[in-house]
C-alpha cells in the first residue's frame, strides 16, 4: 500500500499544463523556492497539493484533457480565487509608523497597528510579506532581524502561521488561508532585499543578533543555503558587523543553531501516541502531528540519539501516570541535566495557546510571556466584573 505523504505540483497561473513544468516536489519549501523564483514567477506559478506521488503523477499525465470531474475538482487547487478582504491597503506612511514601532521593538503599538488592519503584514494579492520600505524592499522580519528585535520577529511568524489571524484577514475559510499560509511564512523568510540580496537571517546572523537567529531557525520553510549579492550564505557571513568581546561565543552558538540537531517530542493533534524524532529544526511540516515539546539544539546526530534513547527509557511511571504532560516533565529535567552541552529546551502549554508555540517557561522571554497572560486575563476579569455590576 501507499503511504500517504503529501506532494505538490507546480501549476502555471493560467493552469496551463504546456507551461507548467513536469515536475513532483516532495515539500512545500521546494515548490515555494521554485515560485518564488524568476523562473516561477515568469509563469505566474501556484502548486497544488496531491496526497500522494502517484496522483500527481496522475495528474501530471493526463495533460491539458480534463475531464467534467477533475474541472470542478479545480475549487480545490491550491491557485485560490482571489478573495477581496475586508481591510483597506496600507500606504507608505502609515508604513513608517510601523517601521518606527519595529525599530524600537514596541510590541504594544506594534501590536495595535496590525489588530486595526492585517494587511501591514501580508499583501493579500500575492500571498506574500508586505513590503514596509519600499526602496530596499524590506519586509518587517529583515527590519526586526537587523534591529535584534526577537520577540516581534516571533509575533509576526506566529500571526502569519495562525488560522484565525489569516481567515479575519482574507475573509475566506480556513481551508483557502492553509493553502496561502506557507507562501506567506516563505516569502517573510526567504525574500533578499534589493540591495545585497540578503534574507532575514544574513542580517541577524551578519550583526550577532543570535535570539533573532533562534526564532528564524525554528522553521522548516527557512533555506539556509540562500546566497547574498556576494556569493555568500548567512552563515558564511555570521558576526561580520559584530565586534563584542563575547565575539566567538556568538558565531560558535550561531553555528550550533543553523548546524545543530533537535529532539523533537510529537503527538497527533488528540493528544495521542507520543513520539521522539531527531530534525535539523524545531518545527514539524504535518498536518496530523504537532511538535509538544523540543530539546537542543545538539552539536552532532550521536549526541541528538543519545539523548533520545535517555528520554525513551526514562521516567516510565511519570509518563503513565501523567500522560498528558509526563514525558514533558522527564524531558525538562533530562535537559536540565545536560550541563555539559548546554541543552537548550522548549514545550507549548495549553493555557498559553497555540499560538505561543514553544516556551520555556525558565528563560526571561517565558516569564515575561506568562506575565503577558497573567495581566491579559486580569484585566478582562474586570471588564467582565464591570459588566455584571
Amino acid at each position: 500500500m501507499e503511504e500517504a505523504a503529501p506532494v505538490y505540483v507546480v501549476l502555471a497561473g493560467a493552469g496551463d499544463h504546456a507551461d507548467s513544468p513536469k515536475v513532483i516536489y516532495n515539500s512545500v519549501k521546494d515548490v515555494a523556492k521554485f515560485v518564488n523564483s524568476p523562473e516561477g514567477k515568469k509563469i505566474n506559478a501556484r502548486f497544488r497539493k496531491f496526497g500522494t506521488p502517484r496522483e500527481a503523477q496522475n495528474f501530471l499525465d493526463s495533460g491539458p484533457c480534463f475531464s467534467a470531474c477533475e474541472e470542478k475538482e479545480k475549487e480545490n487547487v491550491a491557485v485560490p480565487s482571489e478573495p477581496v478582504s475586508p481591510f483597506s491597503g496600507v500606504n507608505r506612511i502609515q508604513m513608517n509608523e510601523l517601521k518606527k514601532y519595529i525599530d524600537k521593538g514596541d510590541m504594544e503599538n506594534f501590536m495595535r497597528l496590525v489588530e486595526t488592519n492585517p494587511r501591514f503584514l501580508v499583501n493579500t494579492g500575492g500571498d506574500v510579506a508586505s513590503i514596509v520600505m519600499e526602496g530596499f524592499r524590506y519586509n518587517a522580519l529583515h527590519l526586526a532581524a537587523k534591529a535584534g528585535q526577537a520577540e516581534i520577529v516571533a509575533k509576526v511568524l506566529n500571526l502569519c502561521n495562525c488560522l484565525k489571524f489569516l481567515t479575519r484577514l482574507y475573509g475566506t475559510s480556513e481551508e483557502d488561508v492553509l493553502q496561502r499560509r506557507d507562501f506567506i511564512i516563505s516569502s517573510y523568510l526567504n525574500t533578499p532585499d534589493k540591495g545585497n540580496f540578503d534574507t532575514p537571517l544574513h542580517f541577524a546572523t551578519k550583526f550577532g543578533k543570535l535570539n533573532v537567529v533562534k526564532e528564524l531557525a525554528k522553521y522548516q520553510l527557512l533555506d539556509k543555503t540562500a546566497k547574498n549579492k556576494s556569493g555568500k550564505t548567512a552563515l558564511e557571513v555570521a558576526c561580520e558587523r559584530y565586534n563584542e568581546n563575547d565575539k566567538q561565543e556568538v558565531l560558535r552558538e550561531i553555528q550550533l543553531t543553523l548546524q545543530g540537531i533537535y529532539v523533537n517530542l510529537t503527538r497527533t493533534h488528540e493528544n495521542t501516541r507520543p513520539s521522539l524524532r531527531i530534525s535539523t529544526t524545531s518545527q514539524i511540516d504535518s498536518d496530523i502531528l504537532k511538535i509538544c515539546a523540543s530539546a537542543g539544539p545538539f552539536l552532532s546526530y550521536d549526541l541528538a540519539e543519545e539523548f533520545a534513547k535517555k528520554w525513551q527509557i526514562s521516567g516510565k511511571e511519570i509518563k503513565l501516570l501523567d500522560f498528558e504532560k509526563g514525558w514533558e516533565k522527564v524531558g525538562r529535567v533530562l535537559a536540565g541535566n545536560e550541563c555539559e552541552n548546554r541543552v537548550g529546551w522548549a514545550e507549548t502549554w495549553r493555557f498559553l495557546g497555540e499560538n505561543d508555540g514553544l516556551v520555556n517557561l525558565e528563560t526571561e522571554n517565558g516569564l515575561r510571556i506568562v506575565e503577558e497572560f497573567l495581566s491579559k486575563r486580569k484585566t478582562l476579569l474586570r471588564q467582565v466584573n464591570k459588566f455584571q455590576k
